[in-house]
């Protein structure tokens, strides 16, 4: 196990505790797929796993500036666990810009 996540032959498992966040902010429109989400297997949003929500708007900042422009990005941050309450899963799903993308 490393920062919350547990590797099993099958799959990447995601600890309850561990801190996620979702750049755009905790509007319920946020939570709401874009066409992208939708297409993904299992479609489903994007967030980060960082330290804070100041590093994952910084990481979104280097990585799209355009996108993510400084003094303009919004960050809302739960954990795993909670969204699990409501329903919903965190998988890893881990991308060349992003290693750290769940």
């Amino acid at each position: 196990m490393t920062d919350g996540i547990t590797q099993s032959c099958e799959s990447l498992h995601v600890n309850d505790q561990v801190q996620i966040h979702r750049i755009g902010g905790a509007n319920i429109e946020n939570l709401s797929l874009k066409s992208d989400e939708a297409a993904l297997m299992p479609p489903g949003i994007s967030v980060l796993r960082s330290i804070s929500p100041a590093d994952a708007g910084e990481e979104m900042r280097r990585q799209f500036p355009r996108v993510a422009p400084r003094g303009m990005t919004v960050v809302a941050s739960t954990t795993v666990g909670e969204v699990r309450k409501v329903g919903f899963d965190v998988i890893m799903n881990p991308t060349r810009r992003f290693p750290q993308h769940k």
